[in-house]
C-alpha cells in the first residue's frame, strides 16, 4: 500500500532524471536489471520460506546452526568466484564455526541414540525412549520424550 502511495510522487518528482538515465535508454541493461532485481527477491523469498519449514521441523538452535553454515558457505563461494580476501583472523573463524557445528551434530546424534534403547518385550522389539533431558536441540521436553513429533 505504502509503494502504490509513494511511486507517483517518486515519478513525478524523479522523472527527468529516470529518463535520462543509462537504464531507460539502454533496453538489454533494464532487461537485465530488472531480471537481477526479481530473482533476488525471488530468492529471497524462497529463503524465508525455507528458514520458516525449518524451524517449524526443528528448533531454533538448528536454525542457527543452519544460518551458519550459510554464512561460511557464502563466504567461500565468495573466494572461489569472486576472488575475495579473507584474513587469518576470519579464516580462523570459520574453522571455528565448521568444527562447532561438527560438534553440534555429533553431540545430537550421540544424545538421539542415548535416548533410545530397544528391550525385547514377548518376542518383539520396542523402542523406549529414556528420560535424558534434551537441550534445545530437539522439539522440547515432553513430545520429545513421549515420542511425539512437534504436531503431536
Amino acid at each position: 500500500a505504502s509503494a502504490a502511495c509513494i511511486t507517483p510522487i517518486a515519478l513525478i518528482g524523479e522523472a527527468p532524471r529516470i529518463s535520462a538515465s543509462e537504464f531507460v535508454r539502454d533496453k538489454a541493461l533494464m532487461r537485465e536489471t530488472i531480471a537481477a532485481v526479481v530473482g533476488g527477491g525471488i530468492l529471497a523469498i524462497n529463503l524465508n520460506f525455507s528458514e520458516f519449514l525449518l524451524l517449524g521441523k526443528t528448533s531454533a538452535l538448528t536454525l542457527n546452526v543452519a544460518g551458519i553454515l550459510k554464512v561460511v558457505a557464502v563466504s567461500v563461494l565468495s573466494v572461489l568466484l569472486f576472488h575475495s580476501k579473507v584474513s587469518p583472523l576470519n579464516a580462523a573463524g570459520y574453522f571455528v564455526c565448521v568444527v562447532g557445528v561438527f560438534i553440534y551434530n555429533g553431540r545430537k546424534s550421540f544424545r538421539k541414540e542415548q535416548r533410545q534403547q530397544v528391550a525385547m518385550v514377548d518376542g518383539e522389539a520396542q523402542v523406549f525412549l529414556t528420560s535424558v533431558q534434551d537441550d534445545a536441540d530437539d522439539c522440547g521436553g515432553e513430545a520429545a520424550a513421549s515420542g511425539r513429533g512437534p504436531d503431536g
